[in-house]
């Protein structure tokens, strides 16, 4: 609560500034500028890198005003707060007795981590989560995800989610581009300057940390992408705009080998009627 009334009157005077601009853009920019931080600054991997999301998902917050709970999406709300009290619950302290019968294994935890764990680990009141502070920055970071997702179900019911699918697809292409030369010239870098603080990431890929996690972006990335390929190629379709170069014959077919014939022209192949 302090920091959005710190960030509150900034951000309001600089809605008043920008008054004359297109806000749908602006909103959209500043969706696709938070989610290209998260791809092109490590990842994610070092903590430094968490607060400009945290600041940036917050100011998106005060300047859109996204719905909760809205009709439709009630129960994927519902279950999203759910998920996020449930992690609180594992940071909190909780009575020795009522947290051995949640977790009959943490005795023996305490046990092998703790000095003072007498009487299988009764005592004084602790969390659920082995690591407290490691848990608190997750819970900080799941929250995060959740408002940037609320503001982007937001930005994009309001029209912007061709600008929104544009964005990370270029993000995806550059930082493709940038995870092959890099692997080929310094594949033990990141961005060809930096190494990796963990000593296991020996193959960094572009700037991940771990090339699974490159590899986990492109896979939800890559359906978006082709998803909104495929739609744009129905609309065309349904409004008339594809033509014979464009691969399609006029019933909505993709042409097949035999419907192809070399004209001579400079454009190759085009898929020729049938009567």
């Amino acid at each position: 609560m302090l920091l959005f009334a710190l960030l509150r009157p900034p951000v309001q005077e600089l809605l008043r500034r920008s008054r004359g601009l297109d806000r749908r853009r602006a909103r959209v920019a500043a969706l696709a500028a938070i989610a290209a931080w998260t791809l092109f600054a490590f990842g994610g991997a070092y903590l430094w890198t968490i607060f400009p999301l945290v600041l940036g998902s917050l100011a998106l917050a005060l300047i859109v005003q996204p719905s909760i709970a809205p009709r439709g999406f009630r129960v994927l709300d519902a279950a999203i707060v759910a998920c996020l009290l449930a992690a609180c619950l594992q940071i909190v302290p909780w009575p020795p007795r009522l947290r051995l019968a949640v977790g009959p294994g943490l005795a023996s935890m305490d046990r092998a981590l703790t000095f003072d764990a007498a009487n299988g680990g009764s005592g004084q009141a602790r969390p659920l989560a082995v690591d407290q502070q490691g848990a608190i920055e997750w819970l900080v970071l799941a929250a995060t995800v959740v408002v940037y997702f609320w503001c982007a179900r937001q930005i994009v019911s309001g029209g912007g989610a061709r600008h929104v699918v544009r964005a990370i697809t270029a993000c995806g292409a550059i930082v493709a581009a940038i995870a092959l030369l890099q692997h080929m010239t310094a594949p033990h870098s990141l961005y060809w300057v930096w190494h990796p603080v963990s000593r296991g990431a020996e193959y960094p890929f572009g700037p991940f940390v771990n090339r699974n996690d490159m590899a986990a972006w492109m896979v939800m990335a890559l359906p978006l992408a082709a998803g909104y390929m495929l739609a744009r190629l129905e609309v065309r379709r349904r409004d008339g705009r594809l033509n014979r170069r464009d691969g399609f014959r006029r019933d909505g077919r993709v042409g097949d080998a035999g419907d192809l014939r070399d004209d001579g022209g400079p454009g190759g192949d085009v898929v020729r009627d049938r009567a």
